[in-house]
């Protein structure tokens, strides 16, 4: 798909995205949030490293929410552990809402 539009909502909230293929939701995982900053580039950088791999939409939307969720789980600014990702991309739900 190459018209992809990615609307980003509170930790709760998940995101939304619409593309050609639907519109879907990734939904996070309940996590204890450490720091927010950065976890809209990280989500950014999840996509970009999904698009690169040829992923679907779902699965791009899947990967990007978990490397976002996985952000927040550390201190320091757009930054993830390898660890964390794996354990919360498992957790990570993406729902075709139309």
């Amino acid at each position: 798909s190459t018209n992809i539009h990615i609307y980003g909502f509170n930790q709760m909230g998940g995101s939304v995205m619409a593309c050609e293929e639907g519109i879907f939701q990734g939904i996070t995982p309940d996590i204890p949030v450490v720091n927010t900053v950065g976890c809209g580039d990280s989500m950014v950088a999840g996509f970009a490293a999904a698009m690169a791999r040829g992923k679907g939409p779902e699965e791009m939307l899947r990967l990007a929410t978990a490397v976002s969720t996985a952000n927040a789980l550390t201190m320091q600014t757009g930054h993830f552990e390898q660890e964390d990702l794996d354990r919360v991309l498992p957790l990570t739900a993406v729902k075709k809402i139309k």
